[in-house]
């Protein structure tokens, strides 16, 4: 029987959290992201289908009123005028951390970056706090370098099958992380915050 699009998912997951142990095992000390440290989640995020059912898996597993308070977190944050953060970072925390999309688990992380053009050349990257100590990031072994191009186009790949598996459209909207998870909870609809639910053809 073939592997299931979550299943396939997980797999990538682990991949992903392989290569930042393999990380921390080595650079420990130059690795600054700490909990605590958000840097990286200041941003509103949007997330594939599949991630969200990764998302509503943990959340669901939570108790009923730790969901009814990070769904009261979540509104708070949906509200603001101005929303410059993660609607689940909470005193710089993130609500349900062990489930973070992908994207998140990069976060840190040496990244090797597609060249813009078919000419241009990759390019390492990661966070300003990190690596400090060692003179030439640029000799960091490839086997702690996530390659993010890769990663997304499994990513793309486990979504469209995820979709698949559902009968829901190719080319469903990718989810606002914070909605995602009020829906669980309240039955809400992404239509009354005048988004289209991915989940409707």
């Amino acid at each position: 029987m073939p592997e299931s699009a979550y299943t396939r998912y997980l797999q990538l997951v682990k991949k992903v959290d392989q290569v930042h142990q393999r990380v921390l095992m080595r650079f420990s000390r130059e690795i600054a992201c700490r909990p605590g440290c958000s840097d990286c989640c200041r941003v509103p995020l949007t997330i594939f289908p599949i991630e969200a059912h990764h998302l509503r898996t943990g959340f669901q597993r939570l108790p009923h009123s730790t969901q009814k308070a990070i769904a009261a977190k979540i509104e708070e944050t949906l509200h603001m005028r101005k929303r410059k953060q993660c609607a689940l970072l909470d005193e710089d925390r993130c609500l349900l951390h062990a489930y973070r999309p992908l994207l998140c688990k990069t976060h840190g992380l040496p990244i090797l970056l597609p060249g813009k053009g078919n000419r241009s050349p990759s390019s390492l990257a990661y966070c300003h706090l990190n690596f400090q100590g060692i003179a030439d990031p640029s000799t960091i072994p490839q086997g702690l370098i996530l390659n993010l191009e890769l990663m997304n186009r499994l990513l793309v790949a486990i979504n469209a099958l995820y979709l698949k598996e559902r009968g829901l459209r190719p080319h469903a909207l990718r989810v606002p992380i914070g909605l995602s998870l009020l829906e669980e909870l309240s039955g809400r609809r992404y239509a009354s915050q005048g988004l289209s639910h991915p989940h409707v053809a």
